[in-house]
């Protein structure tokens, strides 16, 4: 399920994260050529604590984003993973934008209390394959974050 064995030609513009608890997480990445590829995150929860670290830096590395959009967290156990990449982001001069999950859904599906089994349907749709919730999430805020981009384009 996972596009990071495709290679890409053209450089990711945004990298959306749905950050990883302790087991699972998801991304969406817009490329410079309009295309988007998706991934899970797979976290092994008898690792260390570092270990998840270094695989979320290595997902950062190996796409090198131009901007992140990411989940304001509402769950601690999410917080610390988020301070990971955002110090990953400061240390490579790398911009973030974040949003509310209930807002993104009301901004892309309509309506910001939608189950998350709604978000895995229209991202089915819009990728044309299955996907896991966590990228589902990601792809939902990558999308937002291209409407909003958008939306201050034609504001100007």
């Amino acid at each position: 399920m996972d596009d990071k064995c495709k290679p890409h030609e053209s450089r990711v513009k945004a990298l959306a994260l749905d950050v990883p608890g302790t087991k699972q997480g998801g991304w969406a990445a817009l490329h410079s050529s309009g295309e988007i590829s998706v991934g899970d995150i797979q976290f092994d929860p008898t690792q260390s604590e570092a270990a998840c670290y270094r695989e979320l830096y290595a997902l950062l590395d190996r796409l090198s984003p131009e901007i992140l959009v990411l989940e304001w967290p509402f769950l601690w156990v999410i917080a610390t993973n988020l301070g990971v990449v955002k110090g990953w982001a400061a240390m490579h001069h790398v911009g973030w934008w974040q949003i509310q999950p209930s807002r993104a859904k009301k901004l892309i599906l309509g309506r910001g209390n939608l189950p998350k089994k709604d978000v895995q349907s229209w991202a089915r749709a819009r990728l044309g394959r299955e996907v896991t919730t966590h990228v589902a999430d990601a792809l939902m805020y990558l999308e937002t974050w291209r409407g909003c981009q958008n939306q201050d384009r034609g504001a100007r």
